[in-house]
């Protein structure tokens, strides 16, 4: 954890050091620590550093350090040394000052633009099928990641790769080719979207192909192969392992995706228009899924448009002998001396491979950016892939090598299993979100709270409290666990959902609209009033959010950000609950509630929008 002590407290047992001890205390390490523990004091003091300078006992220095900051800074109400530890309490004064501080800082726990930029890749759709909720984890990870570096200084622009080429694009085409009878979304009643219509046609490919293979079983061909191959094998298990062979060697099926693939990358005319057609229609539908996620992207690359590059960067890599040429042509470069083996860069024949691509698009990259980092938000399947890039990066000497980074994430699932595309058990992104939002809807209409409201408004309110919903059970859990999505789970006002951070916010404004107050009025600052315990557990929420955005943009990790506003929202509605703000025992009470209510508002919305999520007024 980041530490989250005030430079002002910092700069205060520096000067205790050098007075009491006279000692140069930028020579030691002080690490000085937030506690929401009341029993271990507002701040703890590691003495320990000390120890080794002073040649003394760290209990000795601790009650020493703690004496003279408690008679010299009227901040400082009492202190206990325990062993290694110097555990400060604050006075109530100093924690009103504090709270001002944070109140009156605009952009709190923002930096200032550094000059650097990050390039954010993520989404990265295949043309063949919509989106689903491994596309969701990918693209909310994304969103969230690009703005909360852009909240610590970065300049960020964000970029896909859309893979439209290739024999599972093919298949798509082929499929509504054959069985589609021209249709295209808008001739079905109702329509449907472009991304659903030629994912079905994928799904149904590879239907037509498992009914040929089924069937193909039963001939003298497939018997004759299994007594050369397969004899004392069971049949089944012997059938199940044949099928890639199958594909490749035998399906009439497949040898029609072949061709049409083959006849695509010739350049012929009717292949390329069908392909542009279907294409079209996905790109279409995803871009809808893309705007309800709030997914925008500065640059887009398009697999059938760079998918030969990187082959010049190869060879110069061969004659600069960085790479070598085997036997049989191919190029490869050897990664044993980074734990890594040999990668294929070039086959035999001269094509590239994905590594060879994804080459050529950092250079692009780096030509028309010029970035400092590179942030690939891609799943943890593709580990070893990244692994490679990056050293084959550093060894051609590119120059943003340091600032690579694989954002990997592991798979989630739903609460009955995997999703495979193939079979068509995928959970599209767009009916993933629309069950969510109806979840919503229920909840919020059994509570009766928005009645009176026009239906359009509800509509959005219901719409952004199932997107927190969803957003935040995925964000909440650090990218590179696994994870099971349970809607009904995500929903809850009593968990650690997305909806139970917003209801804070929706208690601050209908505290706002008792007052006859907007949010932007600060009712002016009170000087007197000192906060009790409750009040100082919020303070101290608050004053850890600069650390919180810190360490989510050092560690590249949104789940810190989401666990703390669950953190500063459970505070705050233990305030709610234990101190009346309205009916405050007196006005400079009322006010200074008010101030700490608005000020909460202020980091849960804008908390939440860096990870993507919209707080609504109402709920």
């Amino acid at each position: 954890m980041k530490e989250s002590a005030p430079a002002w407290l910092y700069e205060m047992v520096h000067r205790a050091v050098e007075q009491r001890f006279h000692t140069d205390p930028n020579k030691i390490k002080l690490r000085i620590t937030l506690n929401h523990e009341a029993d271990k004091g507002d701040f703890t003091v590691y003495v320990f550093p000390l120890a080794g300078v002073l040649r003394q006992s760290p209990e000795d220095i601790g009650r020493a350090l703690g004496e003279y900051l408690s008679s010299h800074f009227e901040e400082i109400e009492r202190h206990e040394a325990v062993k290694g530890f110097l555990n400060i309490y604050l006075s109530p004064a100093a924690w009103r000052a504090q709270f001002y501080t944070i109140a009156q800082t605009p952009q709190y726990g923002h930096r200032p633009e550094s000059g650097k930029l990050a390039l954010v890749e993520y989404a990265s759709p295949n043309t063949n099928k919509p989106l689903h909720l491994g596309h969701i984890r990918n693209i909310v990870l994304g969103v969230a990641i690009s703005r909360i570096l852009q909240s610590q200084g970065w300049r960020v622009r964000t970029t896909q790769v859309v893979n439209d080429r290739g024999i599972a694009i093919c298949k798509s085409m082929l499929s509504w080719q054959r069985w589609g009878q021209g249709k295209g979304p808008n001739d079905y009643r109702p329509p449907i979207k472009g991304d659903k219509l030629v994912g079905d046609f994928y799904v149904l490919f590879s239907q037509k192909f498992e009914e040929e293979y089924e069937q193909w079983q039963q001939s003298e061909e497939a018997q004759r192969i299994y007594r050369q191959h397969g004899e004392g094998k069971d049949p089944k298990a012997f059938f199940r392992s044949y099928k890639n062979t199958y594909f490749q060697q035998h399906s009439p099926l497949a040898r029609q995706a072949m061709e049409m693939l083959r006849a695509w990358e010739a350049g012929d005319l009717g292949v390329r228009a069908l392909w542009q057609k279907l294409n079209a229609w996905v790109l279409e539908g995803i871009e809808q899924t893309f705007q309800r996620l709030d997914a925008h992207f500065d640059r887009v690359y398009y697999e059938s448009e760079v998918y030969q590059l990187g082959k010049a960067y190869v060879l110069q890599g061969l004659k600069e002998g960085l790479f070598e040429r085997q036997d049989d042509g191919a190029v490869v470069v050897d990664l044993s001396a980074q734990g890594l083996d040999r990668r294929v860069l070039l086959r035999k024949d001269g094509t590239s491979l994905y590594v060879t691509q994804d080459i050529g698009i950092a250079y692009l990259r780096q030509e028309e950016f010029q970035p400092d980092a590179m942030i690939y938000v891609v799943a943890d399947e593709q580990e070893y892939h990244f692994q490679a890039l990056f050293a084959i990066l550093k060894l051609l000497g590119f120059p943003s090598a340091e600032g690579l980074y694989h954002l990997s994430y592991g798979m989630v699932e739903l609460p009955h299993g995997r999703m495979k595309s193939r079979e068509g058990t995928v959970v599209d992104a767009d009916d993933l979100m629309d069950e969510v939002v109806h979840l919503a809807r229920q909840e919020s209409e059994g509570r009766g709270e928005l009645k009176g409201l026009p239906e359009e408004e509800k509509e959005h309110i219901y719409e952004a409290i199932g997107m927190a919903a969803l957003k935040y059970a995925i964000l909440r859990v650090g990218a590179k666990k696994k994870m099971i999505f349970n809607p009904e789970e995500s929903i809850d006002l009593q968990g650690q959902t997305g909806p139970y951070i917003q209801n804070a916010y929706v208690r601050i404004c209908g505290v706002a609209r008792k007052l006859g107050v907007s949010l932007d009025e600060d009712m002016g600052n009170d000087s007197t009033y000192e906060p009790v315990e409750v009040e100082i557990a919020l303070i101290k929420q608050l004053l850890e959010y600069p650390r919180a955005l810190q360490q989510s943009a050092e560690e590249y990790n949104p789940a810190v950000l989401a666990n703390y506003l669950y953190q500063l929202a459970r505070s705050f509605h233990r305030f709610y609950h234990e101190q009346p703000i309205v009916q405050a025992e007196t006005e400079e009470a009322r006010h200074f509630r008010w101030q700490l209510c608005r000020t909460t508002a202020r980091i849960i919305k804008d908390g939440m929008y860096l990870l993507g999520m919209e707080v609504p007024e109402r709920m």
